[in-house]
């Protein structure tokens, strides 16, 4: 979902830390959590 928005920021010249603590601003420290993985039986 995030990977195109991600790309241009990089592009902007903005760090992984910038890009991480723009999310964390937006979202909140939940934009750093990672999804829990969906196990298939």
């Amino acid at each position: 979902m995030y990977y195109k928005d991600v790309a241009a920021m990089f592009k902007k010249g903005m760090t992984k830390q910038q890009i991480l603590d723009y999310y964390v601003k937006e979202l909140g420290v939940h934009a750093l959590q990672i999804p829990p993985k969906k196990v298939f039986i």
